[in-house]
């Protein structure tokens, strides 16, 4: 019998380490750009699978409100993020509730820029860090 990655339980399917919705679908990347290839995966069982999918769709929005990205993670944003924004709008809306107005500078270039910081849920986001550990 194999047992789940996270606890002793029988695994009865896999989990992705880190999850798949970390990475953008073919359809939000350059032709032939496939960043879902290869993904590692490790035995699972179902409460350490599809029950913390939602935990693991947590974690992307807190990576991606708080890194500074690149164009392909613009892409991931404006492509599946907003997709699921528009699926179940209350995640996103939990994460505006108490923003915090900030001023940032960049470091390099010296232009300032106003942003704001909002407050995570902790616990969920570090049980989302734990499974990737």
């Amino acid at each position: 019998m194999t047992t789940c990655y996270m606890c002793d339980n029988e695994a009865t399917s896999v989990e992705h380490a880190p999850p798949k919705c970390l990475f953008p679908k073919n359809r939000d990347l350059p032709a032939g750009t496939n960043l879902r290839r290869n993904l590692i995966t490790v035995p699972s069982c179902e409460a350490h699978n599809q029950e913390t999918s939602t935990d693991d769709e947590y974690l992307l929005y807190v990576l991606v409100i708080n890194i500074v990205s690149n164009q392909i993670a613009q892409n991931h944003f404006f492509g599946a993020i907003m997709r699921g924004i528009e699926r179940n709008p209350s995640l996103i809306q939990r994460f505006s509730q108490t923003p915090m107005p900030v001023i940032t500078q960049d470091t390099v270039t010296g232009e300032i820029a106003s942003s704001f910081a909002v407050q995570i849920e902790y616990e969920r986001f570090k049980n989302s860090i734990d499974k990737l550990v």
